[in-house]
């Protein structure tokens, strides 16, 4: 036994000699090893080196020992794979169409990773379904696990679900199969946190495009401690808001990849990388070796599969940038209510250019909080007016009728009156009746414009918005609610932007605009509008610094309502300039046009020189300038 064992470390270019007790020992990247076979050695010093390059050098190995049968259809696709997951990201996504052998590479690299340490680390295998586990990546590690070519520590338990351990009473460290589904948050967060392992966690989500945002929310409580700790997200790319989408945000935005040149990049997320598998660069097209090659038609795609699916789809389909090249579709906005592109085409970080021919009205929106993890009480005004071609427009005023609202829990004085306090002082300052305030009335909302009206002492009730989940509730007050579906007041905001009549809008709130989604229910089939907590988590996923609720926006919604409601604001509205034609009217008129072309008379004089009589230059400039003088110097 010693003698195969000595044999096969000497293969691998190792010296072996033996210790001054006799003990055999194997030198192996300058250190020492007791001798073992080859692949404790490698897995040892794949798990405590730093260095990334000699960390995949034994990674490698450990794989080529592994499963000799793979050697021969290794390529560059599955080398990027290795080398970057032996880097310090935290975060990496697999993006690309099918056969690009995402799922296969990533559960043989699940299973190393847990093999070099299975009494120490753990790894969750999630997919959507248990039926999908198994058919899928959790089924390639079962199946890697029985084609290794040495034995291995391992149980394999079926179960609802299987998992895969090293000591049957361990319940922390071994290899566990997650089903998780759009609408199982609850249950995904619970089979995925509690598990605090001694060394290492990683976490694969397949078919992420289809799994919870708010799966993610289990991370920090992953990560707690010094334990390495690595995420990988595979998907066929399908939205930029979903899952797998948001975790793939480039760093520096969308428009700074290009899927045709771009292999990785760096993404949102802290130690975050996106690698990108097109079609186009498949292994399968550009190996040399007519053998190899022809192995790896087998299973990546090829120059004729790609040409065939762009005659059946057509190159810009969703169908063929989804399975095919694997890219998100460009300039798809998915399911926003307002997109980026919508935005740019109208004038809504403008300032109004006001008429001065009415007076100017305010109205206000309280997006009403109590919270201190992410929601904000926020109070906005908006001015309302007609512009100099009397269109009635709505300005925002950007950042500088924005007032966030403030709770302390250290004044002793109830949330209620603290924001009822200083709301009042901000529309007194203002010269804001409550009648045109419009206040979001869910839950303790209500209240509020209640506390408002009782501490400010005022004959004016403000607008009540009470909030339904679905497109189209009915907009009749209901004792002392208007009631509106969440999505119509997104929609109104749409509506007004399209008649571009909304000015001045802040970029934070144009940001929280263009990326929340409709919604829809299997069951009833209606829309509505996500959810304050699915929007946080699915901003947490995209931009960490974005993991916040749209306040801003929610408040705009409600300044428009109450616009609407008291003012009778509606899309399109335009009215006829007033100007009064009086004989002392119309000598001011005329008295304007004379002294415009004065102005102008006086711009044309200035364009000549003033004589400074300094020297002999007087005469080139008159020249230059004005083209008199011409021929006087000899």
């Amino acid at each position: 036994m010693s003698k195969d064992l000595i044999d096969a470390c000497k293969a691998e270019g190792w010296e072996v000699s033996r210790d001054a007790r006799g003990s055999f020992k194997v030198v192996a990247e300058g250190r020492e090893f007791p001798l073992t076979h080859p692949f404790a050695i490698h897995s040892k010093i794949y798990r405590t080196e730093t260095n990334p390059d000699i960390k995949y050098n034994h990674l490698k190995r450990m794989h080529d020992i592994l499963w000799p049968q793979y050697i021969d259809t290794w390529n560059y696709w599955d080398e990027r794979r290795f080398r970057e997951h032996c880097k310090q990201w935290k975060f990496i996504t697999y993006a690309g169409g099918a056969s690009s052998g995402k799922s296969h590479l990533a559960a043989r690299l699940v299973l190393l990773y847990w093999l070099a340490n299975p009494g120490k680390r753990t790894v969750l295998v999630a997919s959507t379904s248990l039926e999908s586990l198994n058919s899928r990546i959790f089924g390639y590690v079962v199946r890697f696990l029985f084609e290794a070519s040495i034995a291995l520590p391992f149980k394999y338990r079926r179960g609802n679900p299987p998992k895969i351990l090293y000591k049957d009473n361990d319940k922390v460290h071994g290899i566990y199969a997650v089903a998780a589904k759009q609408g199982d948050d609850d249950r995904a967060i619970r089979d995925i946190i509690g598990r605090h392992p001694e060394e290492g966690m990683m976490v694969v989500l397949d078919e992420s495009t289809d799994m919870p945002d708010s799966l993610l929310s289990a991370l920090p409580n992953l990560q707690a401690g010094e334990i390495h700790f690595q995420l990988i997200a595979i998907g066929n790319s399908k939205s930029k808001n979903d899952l797998h989408g948001a975790l793939s945000t480039p760093k520096d935005g969308w428009k700074s990849v290009d899927p045709l040149k771009d292999t990785m990049w760096e993404t949102t997320q802290k130690d975050g990388l996106c690698m990108f598998f097109s079609c186009y660069e498949s292994p399968a097209i550009y190996e040399t070796d007519p053998v190899k090659r022809k192995k790896l038609e087998k299973f990546l795609v090829t120059r004729d599969q790609i040409d065939s699916k762009v005659l059946l789809y057509g190159k810009d389909s969703e169908s063929f940038m989804r399975f095919v090249l694997g890219f998100w579709r460009i300039g798809s906005d998915d399911d926003t209510i307002i997109s980026p592109t919508f935005l740019n085409e109208f004038g809504v970080r403008k300032s109004a250019e006001w008429g001065g021919y009415d007076d100017l009205s305010l109205v206000a929106g309280l997006d009403v909080a109590y919270s201190t993890g992410g929601d904000e009480c926020i109070l906005r005004l908006a001015v309302l007016g007609q512009d100099v071609q009397g269109r009635i427009l709505m300005d925002f005023r950007h950042e500088e009728l924005i007032f966030l609202i403030r709770i302390s829990a250290a004044m002793g004085i109830s949330a209620e009156i603290q924001i009822a306090t200083q709301v009042i002082d901000i529309l007194n300052r203002y010269n804001v009746t409550l009648d045109r305030l419009a206040v979001d009335a869910n839950g303790q909302g209500r209240a509020i414009a209640s506390v408002i009206q009782l501490k400010a002492n005022s004959i004016y009730t403000p607008i009540k918005i009470w909030t339904v989940k679905y497109q189209g509730a009915s907009t009749d007050k209901s004792f002392d609610v208007v009631i509106k579906g969440g999505l119509d007041l997104w929609t109104d905001i749409r509506d007004f932007i399209q008649t571009d009549q909304l000015r001045g809008i802040d970029e934070e709130t144009l940001q929280q605009l263009s990326t929340r989604l409709i919604t829809s229910s299997k069951a009833s089939g209606k829309y509505s509008l996500e959810g304050k907590s699915a929007y946080k988590a699915r901003m947490q996923n995209q931009n960490p610094a974005l993991a916040h609720s749209p306040d801003r926006a929610d408040a705009l919604a409600l300044c428009l309502q109450a616009a609407k409601i008291r003012m009778g604001f509606t899309p399109g509205q335009k009215r006829e300039v007033a100007r009064t034609h009086t004989f002392n009217l119309d000598k001011l008129y005329a008295l304007a046009d004379q002294e415009r072309e004065e102005s102008v008379d006086n711009q044309r004089i200035e364009r000549i020189p003033t004589a400074s009589f300094s020297g002999d230059d007087i005469f080139e400039l008159f020249s230059e300038e004005a083209g008199i003088f011409q021929g006087l110097r000899k």
